[in-house]
């Protein structure tokens, strides 16, 4: 079998990653925490729309919709476990919107 070598590179830099954080803690605060449980979101699309891939750029195409309904799920999941759902909503997150990518 042949290996195909395949060139990764990303784009974010630290003040991408700053701002988004700046807004972010805004949000968070405007909307009493609740703007928390939509951050993991935008954070992995941040990253994904940051990739190329032999000169492809990754699109993460999330929709709201999609964050609302995957966020009432979660969230009810870690109320009822004290929180222990947590890290597992993260990586449901980061499935979530690698699902939803495409190389434009």
């Amino acid at each position: 079998m042949k290996v195909t070598e395949v060139h990764l590179e990303t784009r974010l830099t630290m003040t991408d990653i700053l701002g988004h954080l700046v807004i972010w803690a805004v949000i968070s605060l405007f909307t009493a925490g609740i703007g928390l449980l939509f951050w993991p979101y935008a954070a992995a699309k941040l990253v994904l729309n940051s990739i190329v891939i032999d000169g492809r750029q990754i699109k993460c195409e999330i929709d709201l919709g999609k964050q609302v309904g995957h966020m009432i799920l979660w969230a009810v999941l870690i109320v009822c476990t004290a929180f222990i759902a947590f890290p597992f909503y993260i990586f449901g997150v980061v499935r979530t919107s690698i699902n939803v990518s495409k190389l434009a």
